[in-house]
């Protein structure tokens, strides 16, 4: 029992850090659209662009994305089809679900650090992208690579709740 209650401890302090995640991932979303509304009406309106917009809602949509993903998963909102595992008995369903959580998390695992070497080589070389002004890209790789982490460890949470039978999913 002690390892439920420690598990659920850890599960609540995740989710309050997802929480914080999804909260920046929507202050981005309202970032992109305060910039890319001006920048379509100036363009349309007055044939001047703001400057740079693209550039900088390329980065905020890496955040938008890789941030938010792991709290998707969290509230297990990700497309999910069940046309064979609602037809199977649920122990099986179960023993299907977590097969495909831990699949999910090694393929993230990868991911994540594949995306960590890809950061360090961005932050050794100091990586720009010009546009208007050059504008640094490795903080956007690390972010990324930590939305990577975040979502890898959501799902290895997903096969350690299902293995054990926690209803975990959507705060419960």
């Amino acid at each position: 029992m002690a390892d439920k209650s420690f598990f659920q401890k850890v599960l609540v302090s995740y989710r309050v850090l997802l929480k914080y995640c999804a909260v920046l991932t929507g202050i981005c979303i309202m970032l992109m659209v305060f910039t890319i509304v001006p920048d379509t009406l100036g363009r349309k309106y007055f044939a001047h662009p703001l400057q740079g917009t693209l550039e900088f809602n390329e980065m905020l949509m890496v955040i938008v994305i890789f941030v938010g993903l792991a709290w998707t998963q969290s509230e297990r909102g990700h497309v999910c089809v069940e046309v064979f595992t609602s037809r199977m008995k649920a122990k099986t369903a179960r023993i299907v679900g977590c097969t495909v959580w831990f699949l999910c998390f090694l393929f993230f695992a990868l991911i994540t650090a594949a995306s960590v070497v890809e950061a360090c080589r961005s932050i050794a070389l100091q990586e720009t992208v010009w546009g208007i002004a050059k504008l640094p890209v490795w903080p956007v790789k690390i972010i990324l690579a930590l939305g990577c982490f975040l979502l890898s460890f959501q799902f290895l949470l997903d096969v350690i709740a299902d293995a054990a039978c926690l209803n975990v999913q959507k705060g419960k």
